[in-house]
């Protein structure tokens, strides 16, 4: 298959998962490569293995990582040189500063810190408002556990928004959601940044990644293939055919809702 970007829809699972047995078959990678299937849930993952394995007889060599995962092995293979299995994207990464359980105590910390210097108020007061009442510290605690959970996130999906927040754009003066988020955020990269071993984002990982990616020549490390097998919302517009060439094939399956059987 010529280097690509493909994309198949259907509004049946089924035909997705035939097509993509099909292909596989007719051009299987070498033994000892793991073909990578990138996966949206637990659900998808073990539905797809299973499809796999009655339409082959056997589903080995098979990779199924989610994004997130997915996005760490290629920074690692593409900007670190790590040659690493594909099998190892799964659960990569839980030990970093900015992973989102490690996060919820960070932030929890760093909200108790806060609420005990007059100074922070002002950048503050909409999370110190809420936290005035917290005799428990289960608010404290049910706050950090929402706002590691949405920068987990947005290290993957907005991180131009944490650059805007890393570069100042945040103002602490500035009572929405964004001013008190960005605050928060400098300062967890900053404390991240000022250890002995210095950690930065996996969002700025993430912009390099996708530079890289953008400059023109194959960079050493990336994936022969990859396929992406996920639902597509009733809000999203499906498609068909190929897009501009990229660095190697990439094959995506979409479930649209609306569309015919094909």
């Amino acid at each position: 298959m010529e280097p690509g970007l493909t994309l198949y829809t259907s509004n049946r699972l089924d035909v997705l998962v035939e097509r993509l047995a099909d292909l596989l078959g007719r051009e299987p990678l070498p033994p000892l490569e793991q073909e990578i299937v990138v996966v949206q849930s637990q659900g998808m993952q073990r539905w797809t293995t299973l499809e796999l394995a009655r339409l082959h007889g056997i589903a080995g060599s098979l990779s199924t990582p989610f994004p997130r995962p997915f996005a760490r092995y290629l920074a690692d293979r593409v900007l670190d040189r790590r040659d690493l299995p594909p099998s190892e994207a799964v659960g990569r990464g839980e030990a970093s500063l900015f992973a989102r359980g490690i996060l919820t105590w960070r932030l929890f910390g760093l909200l108790g810190r806060a609420m005990e210097k007059s100074e922070e108020a002002g950048a503050l007061a909409v999370p110190a408002a809420y936290l005035a009442d917290d005799g428990d510290q289960r608010r404290r605690y049910q706050l950090a556990t929402r706002l590691g959970s949405l920068f987990d996130d947005y290290q993957i999906f907005r991180p131009d928004l944490l650059s805007e927040w890393q570069q100042g754009a945040a103002d602490v003066s500035d009572s929405s959601m964004a001013g008190w988020q960005g605050v928060l955020w400098r300062r967890l990269v900053s404390e991240a940044t000022e250890r002995d071993e210095p950690e930065a984002p996996f969002s700025d990982r993430l912009r390099r990644l996708v530079t890289r990616l953008r400059h023109g020549a194959t960079p050493r490390g990336l994936p022969r293939r990859r396929r992406v097998t996920r639902r597509l919302r009733r809000s999203e517009k499906g498609a068909s055919g190929s897009s501009r060439s990229v660095a190697s094939d990439t094959s995506l399956r979409h479930r649209t809702p609306c569309q015919p059987a094909m």
